[in-house]
């Protein structure tokens, strides 16, 4: 923005200034401030007047004098150019004293609001109605992804100083996310400006994440924070563990609801945060839920439970979790495998209930699911067995009932996750990810895949008037992936994402197997960011609108024993 609003004006900038002491200076020092030109007066008071309050050894006269410089061509009658805003950036907006001046400024241009909500990418920010904000929008909350994927190219450009980093796809992603959606969003009260992190954080990142061998000369993680982030003191600085933690600041308990869209949330507050309202939900696991008791469908009609996580809206598209089919005396001959409770398995779900039998698993029976044993998927969905999961394309965590939230970012760790017996890595020399929301880490290549609810909802209005599921999403983007030894595997998580995990199939996957997938995983991400017509050639996917990957490194080594997990996936992979 070039141009200041005519807010600025007189009286009223004073008004909007948040600290009492600010108000009362303004009012005293704005007539004393005001620059003639053109017969219309003008205003300089947010810098200028704010030097007149600060002591005279704090503020040299040199200084004093550079400034109402750069303030006499910022508010003259043309409000100032793009050279002038930018020398006025590079000289003041990281100038440790002028936090109280920036903080009047940031008072006018963008006044605290109480309360953010619906960001679609900034999740994290969500449901907090008792905090501050500046710039809880739309357009911030995609400045902070666009912020992202220029970062992605390796440097941070800042008014006097680039800052080269490392990858930050593989390099603390969730914490990177976190600096952008903070700068974007501005959390703020009135000592701070509600731009600037802390600087522990800020040196943490750097060390971390910094490309030292490319610092400028003389520079380090400490001394390029001393510039940026010069204090820890929580009054004027943003602590990022604030926003690396649940959704919506939600407390860390694993109490299940299951919403109207099919999809288990940790807890009824996280359930809120994603904009399910209380009658949307009810306690429970999705998965425990019978939707045909009572029966819906009509007498002549058979219900069978169907379950899915359905993308568009619940409201004008209904996500029924069952189906009716009609009660036949004689089942067509349709092959579409399924496989009852006692291992026997059909050629459709007709027959299987012809004989009176109850549905285990869609899919062929596998040898390896007949000792059943409650596994807990990547979704936070307990299922009756490994074969259960994998029928609704849903990679297991751990064995037995889920029990924790897990993680969601690299940066921090769930304490109930300590509690999870994870399986064993499928490969020894394995860099492994950990999916969000899941306990346990694993070798794959993953996506984070935010997507256009909008264009879904008119895609099921204007085709068969169905609702567009998570599995839909995932049969489609099987098709892209070349490689045999990799499958598709995928979830909605709690923050509104879609997670793809692309996992190599082999009992004993080598390196080069589990680059392939990694490579597969970056081919996808490649695709959606390009909005590339390969994928808007199948409908639902033209709705993926931005994705984010991280990969397992590998490296050659002893291969170890795979755990039955694996072996279980390599098997069903066959089958289908």
């Amino acid at each position: 923005v070039l141009k200041k609003s005519d807010g600025w004006v007189g009286l009223g900038c004073c008004e909007l200034a948040i600290a009492v002491e600010c108000r009362q200076a303004c009012k005293q020092e704005v007539d004393q401030y005001v620059l003639k030109e053109n017969g219309r007066g003008k205003l300089c008071a947010p810098l200028v007047f704010y030097l007149s309050l600060l002591p005279a050894f704090y503020y040299p006269v040199h200084l004093y004098l550079k400034r109402r410089e750069l303030c006499t061509k910022l508010y003259s009658t043309s409000w100032g150019n793009s050279q002038s805003w930018q020398e006025f950036d590079r000289f003041c907006e990281y100038n440790a004293v002028e936090v109280s001046m920036l903080t009047c400024l940031a008072d006018v241009r963008e006044p605290c609001q109480l309360g953010c909500r619906n960001l679609s990418y900034c999740t994290n920010f969500n449901n907090r109605p008792t905090e501050l904000f500046r710039s809880c929008n739309t357009q911030s909350d995609q400045g902070a992804m666009n912020d992202m994927k220029l970062w992605e190219k390796g440097s941070i450009k800042m008014p006097f100083i680039n800052i080269p980093v490392l990858d930050i796809n593989k390099c603390q992603p969730e914490m990177w996310k976190a600096i952008a959606c903070s700068l974007q969003i501005k959390p703020c009260h009135s000592k701070s400006r509600g731009s600037i992190i802390c600087k522990s954080d800020c040196v943490e990142i750097l060390k971390k994440c910094g490309d030292h061998n490319k610092f400028p000369e003389g520079h380090s993680a400490e001394s390029i924070c001393e510039l940026l982030s010069p204090t820890d003191d929580l009054e004027n600085c943003i602590p990022l563990d604030t926003y690396l933690s649940l959704p919506c600041n939600c407390v860390d308990q694993f109490v299940p609801v299951c919403g109207q869209n099919g999809r288990t949330y940790p807890s009824a507050c996280i359930a809120r945060c994603v904009g399910l309202q209380d009658n949307q939900f009810e306690f429970g696991s999705c998965i425990s839920k019978d939707p045909c008791n009572p029966n819906p469908c009509s007498k002549n009609q058979r219900c069978i439970p169907k379950k899915k996580v359905c993308l568009t809206s619940f409201v004008k598209f209904e996500c029924s979790q069952h189906e009716c089919v009609p009660r036949q005396l004689n089942c067509d001959q349709t092959e579409d495998p399924v496989c009852d409770t006692d291992s026997v398995e059909y050629s459709n779900v007709c027959t299987l209930y012809q004989k009176g039998k109850n549905l285990a698993y869609r899919g062929p029976c596998q040898p390896f699911c007949k000792s059943v044993e409650p596994v807990c998927g990547h979704n936070g969905e307990t299922y009756s067995s490994v074969c259960a999961a994998y029928s609704d394309r849903v990679a297991v965590d751990y064995y037995g009932h889920c029990q924790a939230v897990g993680v969601l970012s690299d940066y921090g760790f769930h304490t109930e996750c300590a509690f999870v017996k994870c399986p064993p890595l499928s490969a020894a020399g394995c860099k492994p990810v950990i999916a969000p929301g899941a306990c346990c880490p694993l070798c794959a290549g993953m996506l984070r895949i935010l997507y256009d609810k909008d264009k879904l909802d008119n895609f099921a209005r204007v085709t068969n008037k169905k609702p567009i599921t998570v599995l839909d999403i995932l049969e489609k983007l099987r098709l892209h992936v070349s490689v045999p030894q990799c499958d598709v595997f995928g979830y909605l998580s709690i923050e509104s994402e879609i997670v793809i995990l692309i996992i190599p199939v082999d009992q004993k996957p080598k390196p080069l197997q589990i680059e392939a997938c990694n490579k597969e995983a970056e081919k996808i991400e490649s695709l959606i960011n390009s909005d590339s017509p390969t994928l808007a050639s199948h409908v639902p996917l033209s709705a993926l609108i931005a994705s984010q990957v991280q990969v397992s490194f590998s490296i050659s080594s002893p291969s170890v024993k795979v755990g039955p997990v694996l072996h279980c996936l390599l098997c069903l992979a066959e089958a289908i």
